[in-house]
């Protein structure tokens, strides 16, 4: 008999809608009014009594965002002066430098200019272009649809001038002009920012200071020393007060908070109006002072500040109450800049008044509205609860090896309970399988389990923990079975959650694909952002297994995309999803070359053809695993070119000299190979792959290999 021609006795089954109506009315009435008058009190209580810390996190969030852009600003100044490190060439003759910085500056709008200058005068300048800039010989304003400004200051010998081209955004110049010498009025080593960079030798922010252009702002300086530690230049970033209030402006303050970034006299950094960060007197632009502001709330607070010195404090202003934080930044980002945050405390608990009264006339019309639909809703809740059971016999549910017996009066649950049996029994033919977006792909075709495979493409991953015997034999089987279940869950929840699919776990390894059962386009992608997903999970891992005192389990990884075999493999009796081939076998191995290499995520060129777009990578070798005559080029995966794991420009550059140096060791020129990798030693003294190079070409030039020396690397073990 189907479930749905059961035909229980109507006596003896309550109805469903009886009993939603009784519970229903039963909960509401009695519940309603006591929550509403709770909810109120204790939300008003915990909001006075928490307002100290909730303004005191504005501030410190307001902070964060604050130094998040000054770093970002920062980290930018210092990766120019990384790449002119050493160089102490003339800046105005390197291309690459004006279009990395013009590059920086379009898709950069938390800043105004660079500039580049060193010590003999000469002064790199991009910036954006501001209103009321003129052409500094004509005194005429700039062409309408300029956007950029190249300045360049040239210092030579008995041709001293200076140029400026003029660009729109899409870098196409609509204007230019020559300044002679006598004309020429900025010289960046009179600067006081320089002057400070050439006796501290360190990156630093400057203080609140009046650009040439008249406008008022902060910079980011770092120096560019020689190899003798000498400065022979400086890089700058300028972020105007603009930048900064407008980054101010699209903090949310509460309702009617007013965020500030003050010095301790009182002038202004930024405020979320940028006319109030500087004032007009005479002809002369200055920095604007809290005193200033026309914001009385604002004035008072600091004048109260100044006088108490508590950082956190309640005052009033025209009968109204107000809360104020000010909270100094962290040492590094100018002189005595602090935070100061003025919300009136009616922010935090006035709504709550009106909220109130609000919540008791919606309570009653909800409670009106419930009545009616519960009504209707109980007297046709019978046709949603028949389409669940018969949508339960669409759905897998992998629980399948008992049979639950329901007693109940509700003639509706039993038919689910009817429906719930009936699919069990169909879903236990395909208890076989694994993964379970095949079990529901066979469910919903109506096949059934049986020995297959077919060759597809795939992208295979092996993982394995490092030393793993010796950390496994310094615990108890139990910690040691809830520290890998901790370790494996975790990974295993990135790969499959980037549409990965779990092939078998080996002992402490993951043995993971792509591509199967379901067809993933982008299989290569997601398999590479699941291991850096998965190396920065391990590394969090290990930062606080170190602070508990539990063994650490650095993980390395091998990738490999190849055709390979892949279907329900085993006996008729048990079966197993999987895949077999060279492939899976080069994969295996190349997770066992990282330990030769000491990296963390070595890939096949494979893997690297189809990734290089998105991701960065570094060349590794080209070897030949055990086994194998031919070689392979493999490389480490290291982050991407955009999103969470973005490589920065000194990076890119580091990186590409790996290929540099890679290829000219490939074309057996290992003097100069030689000469890229000790420069590669510099910037990471403890890397070893750069060793094994630095020796391999040392070996090579004192004992060049026979003419048919292919460079491969053969690896002798699995």
């Amino acid at each position: 008999m189907s479930v749905f021609e059961v035909k229980p006795n109507n006596l003896s089954i309550m109805s469903v809608f009886i009993v939603l109506l009784t519970v229903f009315l039963t909960l509401l009435l009695t519940t309603s009014v006591s929550i509403i008058s709770y909810t109120y009190y204790e939300t008003s209580r915990a909001f006075l009594e928490s307002a100290d810390t909730q303004i005191d996190m504005i501030a410190r969030d307001a902070i964060k965002s604050t130094t998040s852009m000054l770093d970002q600003t920062m980290k930018l100044a210092q990766s120019k002066g990384w790449m002119l490190a050493g160089k102490n060439k003339n800046i105005l003759q390197d291309p690459d430098l004006e279009t990395s910085i013009l590059s920086g500056l379009t898709f950069q709008d938390n800043f105004t200019a660079y500039f580049v200058a060193d010590e003999n005068g000469n002064v790199l300048n991009i910036g954006r272009i501001i209103s009321s800039q003129e052409y500094v010989t004509e005194k005429i304003p700039v062409p309408d649809d300029a956007a950029y400004m190249i300045r360049k200051i040239h210092r030579s010998e008995g041709n001293n001038f200076e140029s400026r081209v003029y660009l729109t955004k899409k870098a196409i110049s609509v204007g230019e002009e020559r300044i002679p010498e006598s004309l020429m009025r900025y010289d960046a080593r009179a600067r006081p920012w320089y002057m400070s960079l050439k006796k501290e030798k360190k990156p630093r922010w400057t203080d609140v200071y009046l650009y040439e252009n008249n406008e008022i702002g902060i910079s980011a300086t770092v120096p560019v020393l020689n190899n003798k530690n000498e400065m022979w230049g400086a890089v700058t970033i300028d972020i105007g007060m603009a930048q900064i209030s407008a980054m101010l402006s699209r903090l949310k303050v509460a309702q009617n908070g007013v965020p500030v970034i003050l010095t301790e006299s009182g002038e202004i950094i930024g405020h979320p109006d940028s006319r109030k960060t500087s004032r007009r007197v005479g002809d002369h632009v200055v920095i604007g002072h809290v005193q200033d502001t026309g914001q009385v709330q604002l004035s008072e607070a600091f004048s109260m500040f100044k006088k108490t010195g508590k950082k956190n404090f309640i005052f009033k202003v025209n009968e109204e109450v107000y809360i104020a934080s000010f909270m100094p930044f962290p040492e590094g980002y100018g002189t005595g800049w602090m935070m100061g945050v003025v919300v009136p405390q009616n922010d935090f608990v006035g709504p709550l008044k009106q909220a109130r009264e609000n919540t008791i006339l919606i309570s009653l019309a909800i409670i009106l509205l419930a009545l009616i639909s519960v009504v209707l809703f109980s007297r046709r809740i019978s046709v949603p609860i028949r389409q669940l059971a018969e949508d339960m016999y669409r759905v897998g549910n992998f629980d399948i090896d008992s049979d639950l017996e329901i007693h109940t009066k509700l003639k509706e649950i039993s038919m689910i309970a009817d429906g719930l049996r009936v699919m069990k029994e169909g879903l236990r033919s395909f208890s076989h399988y694994i993964p379970k977006d095949l079990v529901r792909q066979l469910v919903a075709t109506g096949h059934t389990a049986e020995l297959s495979g077919e060759k597809k493409k795939l992208t295979i991953l092996f993982s394995d923990i490092e030393n793993f015997t010796a950390v496994s034999e310094k615990l108890a089987s139990e910690k040691l079975l809830r520290h890998m279940s901790t370790y494996l869950d975790r990974l295993s929840q990135l790969v499959l959650s980037n549409k990965g699919t779990i092939d078998k776990y080996i002992g402490d390894s993951i043995m993971a694909f792509w591509g199967a059962p379901l067809v993933d386009d982008k299989q290569v992608y997601n398999a590479c952002y699941s291991v850096l997903r998965c190396l920065r999970e391990v590394n969090e891992l290990n930062h606080m297994w170190m602070a508990q005192g539990l063994p650490l389990f650095p993980t390395r990884f091998g990738l490999n995309t190849d055709e390979v075999v892949v279907g329900n493999m085993g006996s008729a009796e048990r079966l197993n999803y999987t895949i077999i081939g060279d492939g899976v076998n080069l994969a295996s191995r190349l997770e066992g070359a990282s330990k030769e290499y000491g990296t963390y995520a070595l890939v096949s060129h494979s893997v690297y053809k189809e990734a290089k777009e998105d991701f960065v990578f570094r060349p590794i070798d080209i070897v030949a695993v055990k086994g194998k005559k031919e070689g392979i080029a493999v490389y480490e995966l290291c982050g991407m070119h955009a999103g969470e794991f973005r490589c920065d420009d000194a990076e890119l550059s580091y990186y590409a000299l790996f290929f540099e140096a890679f290829d000219l060791y490939q074309q057996r020129h290992w003097k100069r190979a030689l000469k890229i990798y000790k420069e590669l030693m510099k910037v990471l003294p403890n890397d070893r792959v750069t060793k094994i190079y630095i020796e391999r070409c040392m070996g090579y030039i004192k004992s060049p290999p026979p003419d048919d020396w292919d460079g491969i690397h053969r690896l002798t073990y699995k």
